[in-house]
Order: C-alpha cells, then sequence, then structure tokens
C-alpha cells in the first residue's frame, strides 16, 4: 500500500497580524490539491485544532497536547476510508519542547 503523507506548521502563534484566515485557506487548497492519506501538523492549538477538524472531512484525528497546561499539540489527521488507528489511546507525547538541540540530535549520521 503506497500512501501520500504531508506535513504541515500551522504556526500557532496568536499574534500574527491577523494571517490565521490566509494560512488556513492556503493550507485548504493544498491539502485539497494534494490529497494525502496521512498529515501530520506542529504548533496546532485550539483554534487550529477547530480549523482544521472543519476543513479536513473525511480525516479522522490522533490529537493530544503537549501537557496538562500546554495547549499546543503535534496531531495526526488520517483518512478514515484508508487508514484506522490501533488505539486512539495509544498517542503520547515523546517530549517536551527543547531547550536547546544537541548536537547528536542534528548529525545526520547518527542513527536516531
Amino acid at each position: 500500500m503506497k500512501l501520500k503523507i504531508v506535513t504541515q506548521n500551522v504556526m500557532c502563534w496568536e499574534t500574527d497580524g491577523g494571517e490565521h484566515p490566509k494560512r488556513r485557506e492556503r493550507m485548504k487548497r493544498l491539502f485539497s490539491r494534494l490529497d494525502p492519506d496521512l498529515i501530520g501538523a506542529q504548533e496546532v492549538t485550539d483554534r487550529w485544532r477547530d480549523y482544521l477538524e472543519e476543513d479536513l472531512p473525511g480525516y479522522g484525528s490522533v490529537f493530544r497536547f503537549r501537557g496538562k497546561d500546554d495547549h499546543e499539540a503535534t496531531p495526526l489527521y488520517y483518512k478514515k476510508d484508508t487508514l484506522k488507528t490501533a488505539s486512539r489511546r495509544a498517542t503520547r507525547a515523546c517530549s517536551g519542547f527543547p531547550k536547546r538541540l544537541k548536537s547528536s540530535l542534528a548529525d545526520p549520521e547518527r542513527d536516531v
């Protein structure tokens, strides 16, 4: 089975000078054109979660905020007619936001 996978950083900042509607519309056109089976999103806040759920009919999601007081997530959206989740409870944040990258994480020769 071949899958079409797309990732998108939605830019969660609420101080973007009113760019949300423009960015949202560009993403809707992009997702419509690419028709991905799986979408990974980064920096998704409550507002962006609502946008994406409205703009991605036919997609399910695996969504979890990073922490109790952290309202930012990295959800996966999947085509419900193509993919199924093994368990919605299987999702967990792997780490918090790194204070700084360690050189070994940025090394392309290292198998991580």
